[in-house]
């Protein structure tokens, strides 16, 4: 369950700061993250060693893991969606709901 949670947790820091890598390191990035395909298949569909893409992926997943812990943005959606959470799971109106789940909203995918 880990390997799955991190392949999740890779993949929300590749949306948020996805844009700061290089082309060839973010290509890299979602063959392996998003499309689940091997090194080797990697490899041979890009035609480079394996060890240039091992290199790439781990210099981006460096940067991606630097950027969140300098800026925090995946920490603070994890935050806010928590405590939306637990104030919704209190006994408010519907409205109230529909308020805190659009600004959950708003908050995930950005204004």
């Amino acid at each position: 369950m880990e390997h799955l949670e991190n392949f999740v947790y890779v993949n929300e820091l590749l949306i948020l700061y996805g844009s700061v890598l290089t082309p060839r390191q973010l290509l890299m990035m979602e063959d392996y993250y998003k499309y689940n395909l091997s090194i080797n298949e990697i490899a041979e569909n890009r035609k480079i060693t394996k060890s240039a893409v091992s290199d790439a992926l781990k210099v981006a997943l460096k940067k991606l893991g630097e950027l969140e812990k300098k800026i925090g943005f995946k920490a603070y959606i994890s935050k806010t969606e928590r405590i939306f959470q637990e104030i919704v799971a209190y006994d408010i109106t519907d409205a109230i709901k529909l308020e805190i789940e659009k600004l959950l909203k708003e908050v995930k995918n950005g204004i």
